[in-house]
C-alpha cells in the first residue's frame, strides 16, 4: 500500500470532532479490502494448484503412453527381424525349389528330344 492511501479522506467517514476515529475507520476499511484481496489470491492459488496437479497427472499419463509405445516399437522391431529371417529362409527354399524344377525341365526336355529323335529316325527308316 502506498503511503498516501492510508491518509485519504472519506467524506462519509470524516468527522471534525474525532479525526483519529476517521483515520482508524479508513485503516479498518483498507485492512478489510486487503483481507478480501488475500482471500481472492488464496482461492486463485488453490485453483492454480488444482490445475497444476491435473497437468502433472496428464503429463505422467502421457509419459506412460510414450513408454508403452516405445515398448511396442521394440516388439515390432524384433518381429521385423524375425520376418526378415523367415523371408531369407523362404528365398533360399524357393531358390532350391526353382533349381530342382529347372533340373526336372532339363531332364524332361532331353528325354522328349531324344524320344522325338528316335521317333523321327524310326519313321525315316520305315519310309526308306
Amino acid at each position: 500500500m502506498r503511503g498516501n492511501e492510508a491518509r485519504r479522506r472519506h467524506p462519509e467517514i470524516q468527522s471534525n470532532e474525532h479525526p483519529m476515529e476517521s483515520r482508524i475507520a479508513v485503516i479498518e476499511n483498507d485492512i478489510r479490502n486487503l483481507k478480501e484481496n488475500v482471500a481472492k489470491l488464496f482461492d486463485g492459488m488453490k485453483a492454480a494448484n488444482v490445475a497444476i496437479t491435473k497437468l502433472l497427472m496428464g503429463q505422467a499419463a502421457i509419459r506412460g503412453d510414450i513408454n508403452t509405445v516405445r515398448a511396442e516399437m521394440g516388439t515390432v522391431r524384433a518381429e521385423m527381424g524375425t520376418l526378415r529371417a523367415e523371408m531369407g529362409t523362404l528365398r533360399a527354399e524357393m531358390k532350391g525349389s526353382m533349381q530342382a524344377m529347372e533340373a526336372k525341365f532339363m531332364r524332361w526336355f532331353v528325354a522328349t528330344a531324344l524320344s522325338c529323335a528316335a521317333l523321327a529316325f524310326s519313321a525315316a527308316k520305315l519310309l526308306n
